[in-house]
């Protein structure tokens, strides 16, 4: 019996939308902040969680993952310093035009603005996209 959008978890419905995208192996060092997503992707069996020593290898192992097989490679990291790990590789594969997913865990809904270890505020939040120095046009 398939559950409603409504009563699934977020961890289930990210693992359905992964394997929806034929993703099947994901790079990662187990972190506190996704181990619900890890958890629901070990219950699954149908992806691959592969354990890696550092978010940086993690990161360019989807990366190279990626390119290889031309479709999305997908790496897990934790907030905060998972994160600046993992932004080499992924400012990597952008450059490289490599296709690459990064999924980077969060405190609980209940604990978010109240400053909890290695939150994000929310009052700085932005997007990925925000943070690449556009090309500028030669000025002639």
């Amino acid at each position: 019996m398939t559950q409603s959008a409504a009563t699934q978890s977020v961890a289930r419905l990210i693992v359905e939308s992964l394997e929806a995208h034929d993703v099947d192996q994901v790079y990662c060092v187990p972190g506190e902040s996704y181990i619900g997503l890890t958890s629901t992707m070990v219950e699954r069996n149908s992806i691959r969680v592969i354990v890696c020593r550092h978010e940086g290898g993690a990161g360019f192992m989807a990366a190279a993952d990626g390119r290889l097989r031309n479709r999305a490679g997908v790496c897990m990291v934790s907030r905060g310093p998972g994160l600046s790990n993992g932004l080499v590789a992924l400012h990597s594969a952008f450059h490289d035009a490599t296709p690459m997913v990064m999924l980077v865990g969060q405190v609980e809904r209940k604990d978010f603005g109240r400053q909890a270890l290695q939150e994000r505020f929310p009052s700085k939040r932005r997007s990925f996209r925000e943070l690449i120095p556009r090309p500028r046009r030669p000025s002639f």
